[in-house]
């Protein structure tokens, strides 16, 4: 790999999310044109299959990186944890804190060497990435999301501090260009979360059974799995749906399923694996 290969660290709450392989993708693409990734993983990671070096650090770990930062930068430590303190508001003042430590932490080891931190989600994971930068100078960005953009408890005084800092700002949906335009006054750029044509092997179609449907997400109310299988009981009985995912709705959906009289035709497969995924998708129908 050349010298000049950029290294990039994605700062997240926690690798290996199931419902976040978007992350996993982008990040399997940059290495694939030459890059180096490292992850700042802020909870313990889960399991994953891309070879990268993953840091998390322990509370003895934080507590050592946190005290080597403040020693080495301790104007700049201070002015981060100011920002947070007056800015958050009191609900978010907890997890905003820890996560400006980390970031601290992580400064002083586990930045040396990057050329960009990438946060994805614009919440606890973009207070550490800027938290991080803010003290070795480093340059950062972050992916906004629908979770942190639509959700007002998250938002507070000190929301728009990491991203006014940052290099480059992202939105998955040009709506939200507009709504981070409005809301901050900051230009964003649309990163769209979506796979690839070679990803779904969208020709293969002779193994697609034209009947099925699969739906993929989190079984959380934004989701609304619920309007899916009330429309597919008003259609031809011969579909079928198989509904890939997990979450608080799973009971609340199978009751439904029941009371529409679509038991036999509704499958609640529970989260799968990314491959297990895509074989679920080539084989339906429609998505």
């Amino acid at each position: 790999m050349p010298d000049e290969a950029p290294t990039i660290a994605y700062v997240v709450s926690r690798w290996g999310e199931p419902t976040q392989t978007f992350v996993r993708r982008e990040a399997a693409a940059v290495m694939a044109r030459g890059g180096r990734v490292r992850v700042l993983s802020l909870k313990r990671p889960r399991a994953s299959d891309l070879p990268v070096e993953i840091v998390h650090l322990g509370p003895a770990a934080v507590l050592v990186g946190f005290v080597r930062t403040l020693v080495r930068h301790p104007r700049r430590s201070a002015r981060v944890l100011g920002c947070v303190v007056r800015g958050s508001a009191p609900r978010n003042l907890g997890p905003q804190t820890a996560a400006a430590i980390i970031g601290l932490a992580w400064a002083a080891r586990s930045t040396r060497d990057v050329d960009l931190l990438h946060a994805h989600f614009g919440w606890v994971a973009a207070t550490a990435g800027w938290a991080a930068a803010s003290v070795t100078g480093c340059r950062h960005s972050v992916v906004l999301h629908a979770f942190e953009l639509h959700t007002r408890r998250h938002l507070d005084g000190f929301t728009p501090r990491p991203l006014r800092d940052a290099v480059a700002v992202f939105t998955i949906a040009a709506q939200d260009v507009d709504l981070v335009r409005r809301r901050w006054g900051i230009e964003a750029q649309v990163m769209r979360m979506g796979v690839s044509d070679d990803w779904l092997d969208v020709g293969a179609r002779t193994t697609r059974d034209p009947w099925r449907v699969v739906s993929v997400g989190s079984l959380v109310p934004k989701k609304d799995h619920a309007t899916l299988l009330r429309a597919l009981a008003l259609a031809d009985r011969r579909w079928h749906l198989t509904i890939v995912g997990d979450g608080p709705l799973r009971g609340a959906l199978a009751r439904i399923a029941a009371s529409q009289d679509l038991v036999g035709r509704v499958e609640l497969a529970g989260a799968l694996s990314e491959a297990d995924v895509r074989a679920a998708m080539r084989a339906a129908g429609a998505f």
